[in-house]
């Protein structure tokens, strides 16, 4: 299928440009054919948003009519002057047999394959973007992927100064064959889903392994807001040091070439990422700047109709967590002010355990502040404090991650009525030289596995923390230590790669907490 929209990249510069840009900017813009054309995002096995509006787009001749028909529903519009069409069809009922959808105008496309179901943007950095063929026991899992009724849209990677408005990718139904390139965290994700619901479900896969969250905010929702002043000047500290940073990047590849030479002359690999350029001061865009990633693999399908957002990002931001306090629920309202959608369900993956800095506190710190974000409406957030690799900032665990996302999933868009998280800090009262921890979202009750609950500490009012013996003792767990006779504060698992085990009765691990605020 050809490509959508080949022209320069518009510079609409903000969120009302970027859908202004969908439907068609004012610049003039030339095409290579007259023949009507449709965006990437729909082609055979495209699977379309049941229970909404979903919006159908592409180009044409200016002036061309052009009709689009599927499921009983035919409309017709008129490419503007720019040469941008779009129709809007009326919601669509969830429909696993596959129909066509055709559009026409000087020439006839039609789409086969097309189901209707959920659509979810998967997103982030490098954990998102993990395959299905690295996660643990990743062959076994490919060889049972007979799902054609799980299908990936995998955005391939653009950088831009200025938001576009179109994009690479193509849907591809999961089979034994194609899975294994697939999103793992999406495609436990997705399974679930099925196999609870029955719809299809469609992946938008956009991510991009070690990626700053600034890279993924649009332009306006970081100049809009004076608290983000820092991001702008970061970014001028970093042109600033070019010359610098250049001469240590010469160095750094020159022996990362060496090592990988050395390496592949004894049959074996060298690990290291190869060092990353720095960005030039000339205006060249970079993988690094602020909204270069928004504008590229995220801006082109502000229309697109989907249901939520699936969010694995953080480990770049890592020694960042202050700042990332404000990133973090700005992309989140920026995202959801550029589709169109105040309350577009916002579920992320909490960092797992890992081992970080030898501080012991940055992976901790993010966590928090990843956490901080549940103050907006219609977010949730997917524990892993128990699934990560303490050496290994990759895990391959991921079934259990994408199954905890899908269990907010089900429960707060699906109404399943299901217990989506594990047990979390209520509140801790005194008692005399032990404290009581108060939890919600126990479910039937709490309990662990080994010979002993850990990961709990307490302090006193020196403020230093020291390991502490915890019991479950009904709903609460009662923590002491004998080298604290009055403690004033109690936290759990306020390590980068804590050592834990308190769940609830359906195996859902407790959220990093502390009481004080210290």
């Amino acid at each position: 299928m050809k490509k959508f929209c080949p022209s320069p990249v518009l510079s609409c510069g903000t969120f009302a440009g970027i859908v202004l840009s969908l439907l068609g900017c004012t610049a003039p813009i030339k095409f290579a054919s007259a023949n009507v054309e449709l965006s990437p995002l729909f082609q055979d096995h495209t699977v379309l948003q049941s229970g909404q509006s979903d919006p159908i787009w592409g180009t044409a001749e200016a002036g061309e009519k052009i009709t689009v028909s599927f499921a009983g529903q035919s409309l017709s519009t008129i490419a503007g002057k720019d040469g941008i069409w779009r129709v809007v069809l009326s919601p669509l009922t969830s429909n696993s047999t596959p129909e066509t959808l055709t559009v026409t105008g000087n020439n006839t496309l039609n789409v086969r394959d097309v189901v209707v179901g959920e659509v979810w943007l998967c997103s982030g950095q490098s954990n998102m973007d993990f395959s299905l063929s690295r996660a643990r026991n990743g062959d076994e899992e490919i060889a049972a992927a007979n799902w054609p009724m799980i299908r990936q849209f995998k955005v391939r990677n653009s950088l831009s100064n200025a938001p576009q408005t179109t994009l690479r990718g193509e849907w591809i139904p999961a089979s034994p064959a194609t899975a294994g390139d697939f999103t793992a965290v999406g495609y436990f994700f997705a399974r679930e889903l099925q196999q609870k619901m029955g719809f299809p479900v469609g992946i938008v896969h956009s991510s991009w392994g070690g990626t700053d969250i600034e890279a993924w905010m649009s332009a306006d929702s970081i100049n809009s807001n004076p608290d983000l002043k820092f991001v702008t000047q970061h970014w001028q500290q970093r042109l600033d040091d070019y010359p610098a940073r250049k001469t240590q990047y010469e160095a750094d590849l020159t022996d990362w070439q060496q090592k990988t030479d050395d390496a592949r002359a004894k049959g074996e690999s060298y690990t290291r990422p190869k060092p990353r350029e720095p960005a030039n001061p000339d205006g060249t865009t970079h993988v690094d700047k602020a909204s270069a990633i928004f504008n590229g693999k995220i801006a082109p399908f502000a229309s697109l109709s989907m249901r939520g957002v699936l969010w694995y990002q953080g480990e770049n931001n890592a020694g960042r967590a202050g700042e990332y306090e404000t990133l973090f629920p700005s992309l989140i309202t920026g995202w959801r002010k550029a589709f169109g959608r105040p309350e577009l369900p916002f579920f992320w993956v909490q960092l797992p355990n890992f081992r970080g800095n030898p501080n012991d506190t940055d992976w901790v710190e993010m966590r928090q502040a990843q956490s901080k974000a549940l103050s907006l409406p219609a977010t949730g957030q997917a524990i892993a404090i128990d699934v990560g690799e303490v050496t290994n900032i990759h895990p391959t665990n991921k079934q259990p991650v994408g199954e905890r996302l899908a269990r907010l999933a089900l429960n707060r868009v699906y109404s399943q009525k299901i217990v989506d998280c594990g047990p979390t800090f209520v509140a801790a009262k005194f008692e005399g030289n032990t404290m009581r921890v108060e939890f919600s979202n126990i479910a039937n009750g709490l309990k662990f596995d080994g010979d002993a609950l850990n990961g709990f500490e307490v302090a006193g009012a020196d403020q230093k923390f020291v390991p502490a013996s915890a019991h479950i003792d009904g709903a609460t767990v009662v923590v002491n230590a004998p080298t604290i006779p009055l403690p004033v504060a109690v936290r759990y698992a306020w390590h980068n790669a804590p050592t834990t085990n308190l769940v609830n009765s359906e195996g859902l691990p407790t959220a990093p907490f502390r009481s004080d605020n210290w």
